[in-house]
């Protein structure tokens, strides 16, 4: 099917592997790269559509599960990443900055709203 959208793809190639690879020559990025680039991507795509802070679980699930679909297409569809050892490093990759904007950005969500809470408290 989406082989009719890139004719130019191989034929021998599944489509969304062969996109990822053209995505990362065009860019001149590394696999790495846009694994991480892709996270936060999500994450802020996510947290902008579910009108959520990008530091809420939501935008973090929706990374999961992205990650997870794509993690799975590579491992059932006999890419060149179709082995755990390369799967598990693409998963750990993709959810790393978001899971440090999940964990850490809230504490400072959190005490930023309280000194300001305090502030206003002060000047009365």
């Amino acid at each position: 099917m989406l082989h009719h959208l890139f004719p130019f793809a191989p034929a021998n190639q599944p489509v969304w592997a062969w996109t990822k690879a053209w995505l990362g020559l065009t860019l001149g990025a590394s696999d790495d790269t846009l694994h991480m680039t892709t996270g936060l991507l999500i994450l802020t795509l996510a947290a902008l559509v579910l009108r959520r802070p990008p530091w809420s679980l939501l935008p973090w699930m929706a990374v999961l599960i992205a990650e997870t679909l794509n993690e799975a297409y590579d491992l059932t569809h006999g890419t060149d990443e179709g082995n755990w050892r390369d799967s598990w490093h693409d998963f750990w990759l993709t959810l790393l900055w978001p899971t440090v904007v999940l964990l850490i950005w809230r504490h400072f969500a959190t005490r930023e709203r309280g000194e300001s809470e305090n502030s206003r408290k002060s000047e009365f």
